[in-house]
């Protein structure tokens, strides 16, 4: 399976990868103050058997990532449940439980 990532990749994410590939640069004018959004865009390619649940992808391995696809004001990025990090406990907090 693959998938495509315009911005970031965390490390944990990316241990959980097969194959990361940089496919090109992207920048997006927004008018808020003549202010650009430049980032990279990835071809990430993720192992067999990976369970995709809305924006949560479920590795063979077992661990969670969580895929935000970005907006028109954000970059997007790939985050595990492993990663120290705001974004992962913004994420994965409610899943902790479980």
């Amino acid at each position: 399976m693959k998938i495509q990532v315009h911005g970031q990749i965390f490390p944990y994410a990316l241990q959980e990868t097969i194959k990361v590939k940089k496919i090109g640069e992207k920048r997006r004018n927004f008018n808020l103050g003549s202010q650009t959004l430049s980032f990279s865009i990835y071809e990430v390619e993720m192992p067999d058997g990976c369970e995709i649940s809305g924006n949560y992808i479920k590795t063979p391995s077992g661990t969670r990532l969580y895929h935000n696809r970005g907006g028109q004001y954000e970059a997007a990025y790939l985050i595990s449940e492993k990663d120290e990090d705001p974004l992962a406990d913004k994420h994965f907090s409610s899943l902790k439980e479980i």
